[in-house]
């Protein structure tokens, strides 16, 4: 389930930023969120000004980070749920092997949550709040935008694909039509700022479904690489991606995942020798216990 606060940073009650702050913290924020007020500029006319009662500055550095404060404890609201919050974006998980009983137990689940919003008093966007059911590979499945990737409930990301298709395919031609106007450094630098960012964005999450579901982006991908270079469509491709030093698609793919293992290694290890010093710590309060002979 996805979940989308409706005009979230305007419900901010100031009482919440007195959460686990000290009184001189407190008191600044008590400053800036208090006496505050707003007009509407139309031209050279203004409307009379209006005292904020609720709600954070539009626009400000500090917006964010009181929202964040404001539902730190939202996730507090159910034990069964699994929460995964980004900014004003929430999603439920919950699973089950019976769907009756799934439904029965996120329904009762959601009503906590709507108590929980409204104590706090904040309103859902119905519209744009949705719900996925995950199950084995099925002719009918549905889909769902999620931080600008499209899940379908089969998991095989044909719908992302097709969508991510259609956007390049657009690209393509401004490509096709610009290239005659500037030189091919120029066109290339398009191509990273148009093309590239629909192939790599979030590339580890759906490069690893079948290569017959990626086939028709490294088509596309193909052709954008002849635009650029000016070469005919029986032009082999290989050697246009080297001389650009362009990756293919499937590379893309090995690379974005090679990239993640090693940083999730590195920063394993950092995390064990960061705690290493506290488990050594403890050793040495435990072995105290045991007198030496």
């Amino acid at each position: 389930m996805e979940l989308l606060w409706r005009k979230c940073f305007r419900k901010h009650k100031k009482e919440k930023a007195n959460r686990s702050l000290t009184c001189i913290v407190k008191d600044w924020f008590t400053s800036y969120l208090s006496n505050r007020k707003q007009f509407v500029s139309l031209g050279n006319t203004q409307s009379d000004k209006v005292n904020i009662s609720c709600g954070v500055p539009q626009g400000s550095v500090l917006g964010p980070l009181l929202f964040l404060i404001y539902i730190n404890d939202f996730h507090n609201c159910s034990k069964k749920l699994d929460f995964h919050l980004f900014a004003d974006d929430a999603n439920l998980f919950f699973k089950h092997k019976n769907v009756n009983i799934l439904e029965s137990n996120v329904n009762n689940e959601l009503s906590k949550v709507h108590s929980w919003l409204c104590a706090n008093k904040l309103s859902l966007n119905i519209d744009r709040s949705n719900f996925l059911l995950f199950h084995p590979i099925q002719k009918n499945y549905l889909s769902q935008l999620l931080y600008r990737l499209i899940i379908d409930s089969n998991l095989n990301w044909k719908s992302h694909i097709n969508y991510i298709a259609k956007k390049i395919k657009r690209c393509i031609g401004i490509l096709s039509k610009l290239r005659y106007y500037l030189n091919s450094k120029t066109v290339l630098d398009l191509y990273y700022a148009l093309v590239y960012p629909f192939l790599t964005y979030c590339l580890i999450t759906w490069g690893n479904t079948y290569q017959t579901s990626l086939q028709p982006l490294f088509v596309l991908q193909k052709k954008a690489i002849r635009i650029i270079t000016f070469s005919s469509l029986s032009d082999h491709t290989s050697p246009l991606f080297k001389d650009l030093n362009v990756f293919k698609l499937f590379d893309e793919v090995t690379f974005h995942i090679a990239v993640f293992m090693y940083n999730l290694k590195i920063n394993f290890f950092l995390l064990i020798l960061m705690s290493f010093p506290l488990r050594l710590k403890k050793l040495t309060i435990t072995t105290q216990d045991f007198p030496l002979e």
